[in-house]
């Protein structure tokens, strides 16, 4: 089933121009922004605030990109977002995540062929969209491979991606020209 957009993407001439700046550096010079930052675009100051909180994660963070994506990933399948989903794929490749690492997001911490931070990753992905925390014995696991800053950094991560399909979701944001959506079960 399609759905309208509640929130239709700016085109670029309509969005101000310091948020214009911002897109710019990201898109290239004159390109139209992705669907998500033309949509948040029609708040400048939260445009702002969230393009420097999330980019701690995907520039500065801790987490190597290939765990940072499996996090993603994870979060995208069980929110059911398209849109992170479709823009992820291409991310977690170059992160090195191979086709059948993607697939086998799909299916979980128990598909074989996760290392045991990796399981615990998504383990912990789907305790939070579960229960929103994490169990003593996921927490363990963690713990064995990642140090506290790394801790609240995987947490802050889900929590985010978490906001960022409510936000996608709930305002119908389109995946862009030319993405992926979810893939179909295991």
């Amino acid at each position: 089933m399609r759905f309208d957009p509640r929130l239709t993407p700016l085109p670029l001439g309509e969005i101000d121009p310091e948020t214009a700046s911002l897109i710019e550096k990201i898109v290239g010079p004159g390109a139209q922004p992705p669907n998500l930052l033309a949509t948040i675009a029609r708040h400048p100051l939260l445009f702002k605030r969230w393009l420097t909180f999330t980019n701690v994660f995907m520039l500065k963070g801790s987490i190597p990109a290939r765990e940072r994506e499996l996090i993603i990933l994870r979060s995208a399948w069980r929110y059911r977002s398209n849109y992170e989903w479709g823009h992820h794929e291409i991310l977690g490749r170059r992160a090195g995540l191979s086709d059948l690492d993607i697939r086998r997001v799909v299916g979980g911490p128990q598909a074989n062929g996760w290392s045991e931070s990796e399981a615990a990753l998504l383990s912990m992905v789907d305790e939070l969209n579960d229960n929103s925390s994490v169990s003593d014995g996921i927490w363990a696991r963690l713990s064995r491979s990642y140090d506290d800053k790394q801790l609240l950094e995987i947490l802050f991560l889900a929590g985010c991606y978490a906001m960022l399909a409510y936000v996608i979701n709930t305002c119908r944001i389109e995946p862009d020209q030319g993405l992926n959506g979810l893939p179909d079960q295991p």
